[in-house]
């Protein structure tokens, strides 16, 4: 659960962490959208939930499988 989650040191301490923008684009606090939304812009400590429901797992081998040298 995220209660149990957030009980963790490292996870906890990457939540409360203050992001400094460096004025370069390299995480979802860098973007408009975080800067200009009404929770996020004002609340730093705003849990930011990103999901992906999109994982493709591919062979690293390719059709190069079946060859033996």
């Amino acid at each position: 659960t995220l209660q149990s989650l957030l009980k963790s040191d490292p996870i906890l301490n990457e939540v409360l962490l203050d992001h400094a923008s460096d004025g370069h684009l390299s995480e979802f606090c860098d973007g408009s959208l975080y800067n200009t939304h009404s929770l996020l812009s004002t609340d730093k400590h705003a849990l930011k939930i990103i999901g992906y429901d999109e994982l493709e797992v591919t062979n690293p081998l390719g059709s190069y499988i079946l060859r033996h040298k």
